[in-house]
Parts: C-alpha cells; sequence; structure tokens
C-alpha cells in the first residue's frame, strides 16, 4: 500500500447499489450519536466489487486463524 495514500479510520459501513455500480460507504459511528459520520464513497464496477469481496474473504479467515474468532463470529 503507497504510503502517501490517505488513512482513515472507519467502524461504519454501508453498502448501495445500482444498475452500474457499487457505492461502499465508510465512516464513523460512536454511541450517543445521531447519525454515522461517512467520510468516504468509493463507487466501484461490479467485476471488482466481487474481487474485493473474495480478497476480504480471505483477509478474515486468516485474521480467525490468527487471532480466533471476533465478536462478529
Amino acid at each position: 500500500m503507497p504510503s502517501e495514500a490517505a488513512q482513515i479510520y472507519a467502524n461504519y459501513l454501508e453498502v448501495g447499489q445500482n444498475a452500474t455500480e457499487f457505492v461502499f460507504a465508510f465512516g464513523v459511528y460512536n454511541e450517543g450519536d445521531a447519525a454515522p459520520r461517512i467520510q468516504i464513497r468509493i463507487h466501484s464496477a461490479p467485476a471488482p466489487a466481487q474481487a474485493f469481496m473474495l480478497v476480504l474473504q480471505e483477509a478474515l479467515a486468516n485474521h480467525r486463524e490468527m487471532f480466533g474468532p471476533d465478536q462478529g463470529d
């Protein structure tokens, strides 16, 4: 990952879609907030979105192997 890439913290995700793309909206939601604060939206065609899903599934499986199940399991 390039060191000059912007980095943000996100603990909230929304996924939307239409006929031609997926929209991933990442943000921060803290207890007591009226609504999450969306920080970035990433628009993707279906093929890269599917590739993202596969890479994320593999990363989650590796994480479980290294650290055990997390709260979502």
